[in-house]
């Protein structure tokens, strides 16, 4: 069985926060605070843009 590499890039553009992901088996979720609640966020898509000027958030990839 082969492993899949996986990680969540991130960069920090003007004051927004760009997150980016090469595996499409994967959603993105959100949560307020580390240890949750995360929820999906359905429309999310790589490259996914996010204001600095929003509350935090962490977020992660989960398998679909």
């Amino acid at each position: 069985m082969k492993a899949t590499l996986l990680h969540l890039d991130f960069q920090l553009l003007s004051n927004q926060l760009v997150l980016s992901w090469i595996n499409a088996g994967f959603n993105l979720q959100s949560a307020p605070a580390l240890i949750g609640p995360f929820t999906n966020l359905p429309a999310a898509t790589s490259p996914y843009t996010n204001p600095l000027t929003a509350p935090q958030q962490f977020f992660r990839l989960i398998s679909n």
